[in-house]
Protein backbone atom coordinates (compact mmCIF):
# COMPACT_ATOMS: atom_id res chain seq x y z
CA UNK A 1 0.00 0.00 0.00
CA UNK A 2 1.35 3.26 -1.23
CA UNK A 3 0.76 6.62 -1.01
CA UNK A 4 -1.03 7.24 -4.17
CA UNK A 5 -3.47 4.10 -2.43
CA UNK A 6 -4.05 5.96 0.19
CA UNK A 7 -5.20 9.07 -1.56
CA UNK A 8 -7.46 7.48 -3.50
CA UNK A 9 -9.23 6.05 -1.05
CA UNK A 10 -9.49 10.00 1.00
CA UNK A 11 -10.94 10.74 -2.69
CA UNK A 12 -13.39 8.14 -1.96
CA UNK A 13 -14.65 8.92 1.21
CA UNK A 14 -14.47 12.31 0.02
CA UNK A 15 -16.67 11.66 -2.77
CA UNK A 16 -19.50 14.26 -2.26
CA UNK A 17 -17.12 17.15 -1.06
CA UNK A 18 -14.57 19.47 -2.36
CA UNK A 19 -11.48 17.26 -2.45
CA UNK A 20 -7.85 18.35 -3.30
CA UNK A 21 -4.53 16.59 -3.40
CA UNK A 22 -1.23 17.75 -2.99
CA UNK A 23 -2.99 21.68 -1.61
CA UNK A 24 -1.02 23.96 -1.02
CA UNK A 25 -1.91 27.20 1.58
CA UNK A 26 -0.76 29.47 -1.39
CA UNK A 27 0.68 30.80 -4.07
CA UNK A 28 3.34 28.71 -5.67
CA UNK A 29 5.84 31.37 -5.24
CA UNK A 30 8.22 31.40 -2.66
CA UNK A 31 7.83 28.86 0.34
CA UNK A 32 4.61 27.27 1.17
CA UNK A 33 3.54 24.48 3.14
CA UNK A 34 1.58 21.47 1.21
CA UNK A 35 -0.93 18.88 2.85
CA UNK A 36 -1.65 15.51 1.41
CA UNK A 37 -4.88 16.42 0.75
CA UNK A 38 -7.86 18.93 1.73
CA UNK A 39 -11.50 18.76 1.91
CA UNK A 40 -14.42 20.61 2.17
CA UNK A 41 -18.12 19.70 3.02
CA UNK A 42 -20.20 21.07 0.04
CA UNK A 43 -22.23 23.05 3.00
CA UNK A 44 -23.11 26.41 3.54
CA UNK A 45 -24.61 26.11 7.00
CA UNK A 46 -21.51 23.67 8.15
CA UNK A 47 -18.40 24.08 5.56
CA UNK A 48 -16.27 22.04 7.67
CA UNK A 49 -12.70 21.63 6.28
CA UNK A 50 -10.48 18.48 6.71
CA UNK A 51 -7.05 18.40 6.31
CA UNK A 52 -4.95 15.23 5.86
CA UNK A 53 -0.89 13.77 6.04
CA UNK A 54 -0.28 10.51 4.76
CA UNK A 55 2.36 8.36 6.34
CA UNK A 56 3.71 4.93 5.01
CA UNK A 57 6.34 4.85 7.30
CA UNK A 58 7.44 4.89 10.70
CA UNK A 59 10.59 7.07 10.02
CA UNK A 60 8.19 9.45 7.85
CA UNK A 61 6.36 10.14 10.73
CA UNK A 62 8.56 10.72 13.42
CA UNK A 63 10.89 12.73 11.29
CA UNK A 64 7.82 15.16 10.49
CA UNK A 65 7.79 18.41 12.33
CA UNK A 66 5.56 20.31 9.52
CA UNK A 67 2.44 18.79 10.05
CA UNK A 68 1.63 21.54 13.04
CA UNK A 69 1.63 24.06 10.14
CA UNK A 70 -1.46 22.43 8.91
CA UNK A 71 -4.03 23.29 11.58
CA UNK A 72 -4.57 26.86 10.66
CA UNK A 73 -6.14 25.50 7.68
CA UNK A 74 -8.81 23.19 8.64
CA UNK A 75 -11.11 22.05 11.31
CA UNK A 76 -10.35 18.99 11.27
CA UNK A 77 -6.45 17.35 11.11
CA UNK A 78 -5.69 13.63 10.80
CA UNK A 79 -2.99 11.26 9.79
CA UNK A 80 -4.01 8.65 7.38
CA UNK A 81 -1.69 5.76 7.93
CA UNK A 82 -0.91 1.96 7.24
CA UNK A 83 -1.60 0.03 10.07
CA UNK A 84 0.91 -0.47 13.01
CA UNK A 85 2.98 3.17 11.38
CA UNK A 86 1.55 5.41 14.31
CA UNK A 87 -0.17 4.77 17.76
CA UNK A 88 -3.14 6.98 18.73
CA UNK A 89 -1.51 8.15 22.13
CA UNK A 90 1.01 9.50 20.28
CA UNK A 91 -0.94 11.90 18.75
CA UNK A 92 -2.58 15.51 20.72
CA UNK A 93 -5.73 14.79 21.59
CA UNK A 94 -7.34 17.15 18.93
CA UNK A 95 -5.42 15.11 16.18
CA UNK A 96 -7.53 12.12 14.54
CA UNK A 97 -5.65 8.87 13.01
CA UNK A 98 -7.11 6.84 10.33
CA UNK A 99 -6.15 3.43 9.04
CA UNK A 100 -6.22 1.59 5.75
CA UNK A 101 -8.72 -1.18 6.80
CA UNK A 102 -7.31 -4.86 6.51
CA UNK A 103 -8.93 -5.69 3.22
CA UNK A 104 -7.05 -2.47 2.00
CA UNK A 105 -10.65 -0.91 -0.05
CA UNK A 106 -11.45 1.67 2.64
CA UNK A 107 -10.15 3.62 5.51
CA UNK A 108 -11.39 3.14 9.13
CA UNK A 109 -11.39 5.75 12.05
CA UNK A 110 -8.85 4.82 15.03
CA UNK A 111 -9.51 8.38 16.64
CA UNK A 112 -11.38 11.00 15.57
CA UNK A 113 -10.23 14.56 14.68
CA UNK A 114 -11.84 17.33 17.24
CA UNK A 115 -13.57 19.81 15.67
CA UNK A 116 -11.95 23.31 15.80
CA UNK A 117 -12.67 27.02 14.80
CA UNK A 118 -10.62 28.73 12.27
CA UNK A 119 -10.10 31.61 10.46
CA UNK A 120 -11.02 30.47 6.84
CA UNK A 121 -7.63 30.47 5.20
CA UNK A 122 -7.87 32.75 2.36
CA UNK A 123 -4.72 32.21 0.50
CA UNK A 124 -5.59 28.36 0.27
CA UNK A 125 -9.03 28.98 -1.02
CA UNK A 126 -7.72 31.53 -3.14
CA UNK A 127 -4.55 29.03 -4.35
CA UNK A 128 -7.99 26.25 -4.76
CA UNK A 129 -10.14 29.06 -6.90
CA UNK A 130 -6.90 29.80 -9.20
CA UNK A 131 -4.67 26.64 -9.25
CA UNK A 132 -7.19 23.75 -8.92
CA UNK A 133 -10.60 24.68 -10.19
CA UNK A 134 -11.73 24.48 -13.44
CA UNK A 135 -14.27 27.67 -14.01
CA UNK A 136 -16.72 26.61 -17.08
CA UNK A 137 -17.94 29.78 -19.60
CA UNK A 138 -21.61 29.75 -18.51
CA UNK A 139 -22.83 31.31 -21.74
CA UNK A 140 -21.45 28.63 -24.26
CA UNK A 141 -21.24 25.51 -22.01
CA UNK A 142 -17.33 25.58 -22.85
CA UNK A 143 -14.99 24.13 -19.98
CA UNK A 144 -11.38 25.32 -19.23
CA UNK A 145 -9.86 22.08 -21.49
CA UNK A 146 -12.48 21.68 -23.50
CA UNK A 147 -11.43 22.11 -27.90
CA UNK A 148 -13.28 25.24 -29.15
CA UNK A 149 -12.95 24.02 -32.33
CA UNK A 150 -15.03 21.09 -31.33
CA UNK A 151 -17.40 22.85 -29.44
CA UNK A 152 -17.99 25.21 -32.65
CA UNK A 153 -18.34 22.38 -34.92
CA UNK A 154 -20.91 20.79 -32.08
CA UNK A 155 -22.77 24.50 -32.38
CA UNK A 156 -22.97 24.60 -36.09
CA UNK A 157 -24.32 20.70 -36.37
CA UNK A 158 -27.42 21.81 -33.51
CA UNK A 159 -28.03 24.84 -35.95
CA UNK A 160 -28.19 22.72 -38.94
CA UNK A 161 -29.96 20.02 -37.35
CA UNK A 162 -32.63 23.17 -36.29
CA UNK A 163 -32.40 24.62 -39.60
CA UNK A 164 -33.74 21.39 -40.91
CA UNK A 165 -36.72 20.82 -38.61
CA UNK A 166 -37.91 24.59 -39.34
CA UNK A 167 -37.76 23.49 -42.72
CA UNK A 168 -39.57 20.49 -42.26
CA UNK A 169 -42.08 22.08 -40.28
CA UNK A 170 -42.81 25.33 -42.69
CA UNK A 171 -42.96 22.96 -45.69
CA UNK A 172 -45.16 20.62 -44.30
CA UNK A 173 -47.62 23.46 -42.38
CA UNK A 174 -47.61 25.18 -46.63
CA UNK A 175 -48.90 21.72 -47.36
CA UNK A 176 -51.55 21.67 -44.90
CA UNK A 177 -52.49 25.03 -45.74
CA UNK A 178 -52.46 24.52 -49.61
CA UNK A 179 -55.24 21.17 -48.80
CA UNK A 180 -57.17 23.31 -47.26
CA UNK A 181 -57.60 25.99 -49.64
CA UNK A 182 -57.88 23.78 -52.27
CA UNK A 183 -60.82 21.78 -50.40
CA UNK A 184 -62.48 24.85 -49.95
CA UNK A 185 -62.09 26.06 -53.55
CA UNK A 186 -64.22 23.05 -54.73
CA UNK A 187 -66.34 23.15 -52.09
CA UNK A 188 -66.94 27.00 -53.65
CA UNK A 189 -67.11 25.40 -56.83
CA UNK A 190 -70.02 23.23 -56.14
CA UNK A 191 -71.80 25.98 -53.99
CA UNK A 192 -71.56 28.14 -57.28
CA UNK A 193 -73.08 24.82 -59.52
CA UNK A 194 -75.93 24.14 -56.94
CA UNK A 195 -77.00 27.64 -56.82
CA UNK A 196 -77.09 28.37 -60.18
CA UNK A 197 -79.47 25.77 -60.76
CA UNK A 198 -81.25 27.24 -57.77
CA UNK A 199 -81.83 30.09 -59.36
CA UNK A 200 -82.98 28.21 -62.51
CA UNK A 201 -85.49 27.03 -60.42
CA UNK A 202 -87.05 30.01 -58.69
CA UNK A 203 -87.01 31.93 -62.39
CA UNK A 204 -89.67 28.52 -62.89
CA UNK A 205 -91.36 29.26 -59.95
CA UNK A 206 -92.02 32.81 -60.35
CA UNK A 207 -93.01 31.91 -63.68
CA UNK A 208 -95.70 29.92 -62.02
CA UNK A 209 -96.14 32.95 -59.35
CA UNK A 210 -94.56 31.34 -56.35
CA UNK A 211 -91.59 33.69 -54.76
CA UNK A 212 -89.10 30.84 -53.29
CA UNK A 213 -88.03 33.42 -50.54
CA UNK A 214 -91.30 33.83 -48.70
CA UNK A 215 -91.64 32.73 -45.18
CA UNK A 216 -95.52 31.62 -46.59
CA UNK A 217 -93.76 29.44 -49.33
CA UNK A 218 -96.02 26.47 -48.47
CA UNK A 219 -99.16 28.15 -48.47
CA UNK A 220 -98.64 29.97 -52.07
CA UNK A 221 -97.64 26.75 -53.66
CA UNK A 222 -100.81 25.43 -51.66
CA UNK A 223 -102.94 28.11 -52.87
CA UNK A 224 -101.41 27.85 -56.74
CA UNK A 225 -102.27 23.83 -56.77
CA UNK A 226 -105.69 24.68 -55.53
CA UNK A 227 -105.77 26.67 -58.41
CA UNK A 228 -104.66 24.18 -60.42
CA UNK A 229 -106.30 21.29 -59.30
CA UNK A 230 -109.37 22.02 -62.01
CA UNK A 231 -106.90 21.73 -64.87
CA UNK A 232 -104.16 19.50 -63.95
CA UNK A 233 -104.16 15.83 -63.40
CA UNK A 234 -103.64 14.71 -59.81
CA UNK A 235 -100.20 12.84 -60.54
CA UNK A 236 -98.94 16.25 -61.95
CA UNK A 237 -100.05 18.28 -58.71
CA UNK A 238 -98.49 15.38 -56.67
CA UNK A 239 -95.66 15.76 -58.60
CA UNK A 240 -95.19 19.39 -57.92
CA UNK A 241 -95.68 18.98 -54.17
CA UNK A 242 -92.69 17.05 -54.03
CA UNK A 243 -90.74 19.27 -56.11
CA UNK A 244 -91.69 21.87 -54.27
CA UNK A 245 -90.56 20.29 -50.61
CA UNK A 246 -87.26 19.23 -52.55
CA UNK A 247 -86.81 22.76 -53.70
CA UNK A 248 -87.02 23.99 -50.03
CA UNK A 249 -84.92 21.69 -48.97
CA UNK A 250 -82.50 22.40 -51.24
CA UNK A 251 -83.12 26.33 -50.39
CA UNK A 252 -81.81 25.61 -46.52
CA UNK A 253 -79.05 22.77 -47.58
CA UNK A 254 -77.07 25.83 -49.61
CA UNK A 255 -77.73 28.29 -47.09
CA UNK A 256 -75.83 25.93 -44.62
CA UNK A 257 -73.28 25.14 -46.74
CA UNK A 258 -72.88 28.46 -47.68
CA UNK A 259 -72.36 29.56 -44.72
CA UNK A 260 -69.83 26.38 -43.72
CA UNK A 261 -67.51 27.47 -46.38
CA UNK A 262 -67.82 30.76 -45.62
CA UNK A 263 -65.97 30.12 -42.25
CA UNK A 264 -63.54 27.06 -43.87
CA UNK A 265 -62.49 30.08 -46.10
CA UNK A 266 -61.67 32.53 -43.22
CA UNK A 267 -59.67 29.63 -41.48
CA UNK A 268 -58.08 28.55 -43.90
CA UNK A 269 -56.99 32.03 -44.78
CA UNK A 270 -55.83 32.86 -41.18
CA UNK A 271 -53.65 29.79 -41.44
CA UNK A 272 -52.12 31.02 -44.36
CA UNK A 273 -51.11 34.18 -43.08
Amino acid sequence: MNAGDILRLLSEKHAKDVFVAECKDGSSWGGHLRMDAWAMARSWAHPCMYGYEIKVSRSDFLNDNKWPGYLPLCNRFSFVAVRGIIQPQELPANVGLLEVASTGTSLRTVRKSAHREIEPPAELLKYILMCRSKICAARFGIMEDDDPAEFWRAWLMKKQDARDIGYRVSQRLRQLIAEQIDTVQCENRRLVTENQQLQKAKGILGQLGVHPGSWRLEDEIQYKLQKARDVVSPEVIQLLKHAAQSIQDAVQQLDQEAEQARKGKEVGLMEHR
